[in-house]
């Protein structure tokens, strides 16, 4: 099992959920089906 960690800089104008749609993209939007989260929204 892999596992990675990233620190992001972000500001204030960053609202949690803003954060969750942009991971929630993120995922569903990988080029690599195998990472894909069915059903995550």
């Amino acid at each position: 099992m892999l596992l990675f960690s990233s620190i992001l800089n972000i500001d204030k104008s960053l609202t949690k959920d803003d954060f969750l749609n942009l991971v929630i993209e993120w995922n569903q939007k990988s080029p690599h089906d195998y990472n894909v989260i069915p059903d995550l929204i």
